[in-house]
């Protein structure tokens, strides 16, 4: 078995120290013996001396790497691992220190606060003998198997929603589609729709109009003390306005200023009995960048309601757009004969409108839609004619003269 290296350098250099040694006995002898040689007896000993140094330093370079090196790696590896050994002590008393409070804490998955099912229902599915297998288990570990269950049965109900939750933005994408679809039918229908033209064939099986949402006179408290006619009148208008969902139809009740009533010809010697009443209604229609403009008033004294149209601000062209719905009622003759009588007992021999100025004209029509009257203006030729018979007259309704209105625009 061979020597370590630095045994075997110690060993050299021994030897060297003794071949030194023995070399300066030497040299010390022969100079004592013949100093004629001291010139190169120096020479030699400077010699043994640099090999004495030489052979020191490697040694030292030697010694340290092969015995110091080691012994410092040997140290530094010892430094980390006491590092080590230092963390995993303070984790060991952490964990000693956390264990100890669990063990110290009472904890109750029956407490409502945790929100953890009940004992109950995490039994229900479960056999007796799993159930008696549960029981006599520590309640540590019933506490884990009830939480186990507990981490499934929500991601069970997380699956689920998730699942709803694709499902309804599908189906919301689906409506979003549905919707699309009707809007442009919609959109469509109502481009290519004649409403004159629809709704004629339905026009003689419309005699009466839904009532199914009355009005509330909260909205409109002026309406209970208006007269009969203007109540009629305000209800035919609402309903038609609610039924065939015409958005540019606005219905106004409003009552006269003192001023419009002051502008009554105050000349007039029996100026109460064109006095209409103060409540009326004003109706507005917007079709086709026209603004039609209808006031309604009624004259309590004369019974007899008159209309007075606007149409782009122009009374005239009004006046002619009513005179083309029928050309046999113009509004120019007042529909209660009755009127004619109270003129001959005011000295008048006729009812003339024209001096009285009333507000618009007494359209048939309106007295029809109003309740006023129903009943036709018979002539010499209708008593004549065998044919004729009163009962198959029908007044216009409401949205007929609404609608012939609309379709004039």
């Amino acid at each position: 078995m061979s020597s370590p290296p630095i045994i075997e350098q110690q060993e050299k250099c021994l030897d060297l120290l003794k071949e030194f040694k023995k070399g300066i006995d030497q040299q010390v002898n022969n100079f004592l013996n013949n100093n004629n040689n001291y010139d190169n007896d120096k020479q030699n000993l400077f010699e043994l001396l640099f090999k004495l140094r030489d052979t020191q330093g490697n040694l030292e370079l030697m010694v340290d790497d092969v015995y110091l090196k080691p012994i410092r790696e040997i140290k530094d590896n010892v430094s980390k691992y006491d590092i080590q050994i230092e963390d995993i002590l303070y984790e060991k008393s952490m964990l000693e220190s956390e264990i100890n409070d669990l063990q110290n804490l009472n904890f109750d998955l029956n407490d409502p606060k945790l929100g953890i099912s009940s004992l109950s229902n995490f039994l229900k599915d479960k056999t007796p003998q799993q159930i008696e297998q549960f029981n006599s288990k520590p309640i540590e570990i019933q506490n884990v198997e009830r939480l186990e269950w507990e981490i499934y049965q929500r991601k069970l109900k997380s699956n689920k929603l998730e699942k709803l939750e694709k499902l309804k933005i599908k189906l919301n994408q689906e409506n979003q589609r549905v919707l699309g679809d009707l809007e442009f039918f919609e959109n469509k229908l109502k481009s290519g729709l004649d409403i004159k033209k629809s709704i004629e064939p339905f026009q003689k099986f419309i005699t009466e109009l839904p009532t199914k949402n009355p009005i509330d006179h909260r909205n409109t408290p002026i309406l209970v003390d208006a007269p009969q006619p203007i109540y009629i009148l305000y209800h035919e208008l609402a309903y038609f306005k609610e039924f065939f969902l015409y958005d540019s139809f606005d219905i106004e009740l409003l009552i006269m200023d003192k001023e419009k009533q002051d502008s009554i010809n105050s000349n007039l010697v029996h100026r109460s009995l064109i006095l209409p009443s103060k409540i009326y209604i004003s109706l507005d229609i917007k079709k086709n960048s026209n603004n039609f403009k209808i006031e309604f008033y009624y004259y309590p004294n004369l019974k007899i309601v008159t209309v007075l149209p606007l149409l782009n601000d122009s009374f005239e062209n009004g006046q002619k757009l009513l005179e083309n719905l029928d050309k046999t009622d113009t509004g120019l003759i007042t529909p209660n004969l009755s009127n004619n009588f109270i003129s001959k007992n005011y000295g008048k021999d006729s009812f003339n409108l024209d001096d009285l100025k009333l507000y618009g004209r007494p359209y048939k029509w309106a007295q029809f839609i109003t309740g006023l009257s129903f009943l036709p203006e018979i002539t010499q030729e209708n008593m004549k004619d065998k044919n004729f018979h009163i009962h198959d007259f029908k007044p216009k309704t409401s949205h007929k003269i609404l609608f012939d209105i609309i379709n004039s625009l």
